[in-house]
């Protein structure tokens, strides 16, 4: 059986850290001891994987660095799906993966984006 746990967590601006990271830990324990079973009733799970996009990629990365005692054994994978795991905004591809609609490379969905700015939009979650 395979069970899908889609969580709504709470998001900045409105919630700072750690509300997203405790609500993501939350939701991994939940589904760890509920598993495919049962949503009210504990029927552990097996195997638990993880994943998430964009910022929740991030999360899903971050609950997984260092999971529960009780999560451990049954985690057996994460992706992190255009993960944001760079909230220092350190990283080459800042500048490497500038869009250019001459030779349609790079990133369209942040055209403009600079380092600054991604320093700037990271410092609103943390």
């Amino acid at each position: 059986q395979l069970c899908v746990l889609s969580i709504d967590y709470r998001m900045a601006p409105e919630h700072l850290f750690p509300k997203a990271f405790d609500d993501s830990m939350a939701a991994l324990r939940w589904i760890a001891d509920h598993g495919p079973d049962s949503p009210t009733e504990a029927s552990a799970a097996t195997d638990v994987f993880v994943c998430g996009d964009s910022a929740g990629g991030g999360l899903a990365l971050a609950v997984c660095v260092a999971p529960p005692r009780s999560v451990r054994a049954k985690l057996r994978g994460v992706i992190g799906l255009s993960a944001w795991a760079d909230m220092t905004a350190s990283t080459p591809s800042y500048d490497t993966r500038q869009w250019d609609a001459e030779k349609c490379f790079g990133d369209a969905v942040n055209a403009g984006v600079d380092r600054k700015a991604g320093q700037e939009e990271a410092e609103v979650y943390i």
